[in-house]
């Protein structure tokens, strides 16, 4: 898998989403990617481990990422990412 590690110093992402099926005869996501992202700070969520993962965004720039069993109002795993850095 490539991945490009001066592409993720310079996005910094704070979330990681990855759609993958369990046990899919890819390997996705690549071990080393996943790796790069959790070593650049970012909180990684899979759809095959995690579930359903779903981003809301408010008016404040404010960001809720829910993963879990639908990824409804009660989420296994919620996480608030503020705004954007100044």
């Amino acid at each position: 898998a490539y991945q490009d590690p001066g592409l993720l110093r310079l996005a910094r992402p704070r979330v990681a989403l990855i759609s993958c099926g369990e046990d899919n005869p890819y390997g996705h996501p690549a071990p080393r990617t996943v790796a790069a992202l959790r070593a650049g700070g970012a909180r990684v969520f899979r759809t095959d481990t995690d579930g359903a993962v779903a981003i809301t965004g408010g008016a404040s720039g404010d960001s809720a990422v829910r993963a879990g069993a639908g990824a409804g109002a009660e989420p296994a795993l919620g996480v608030v990412v503020s705004g954007p850095d100044p």
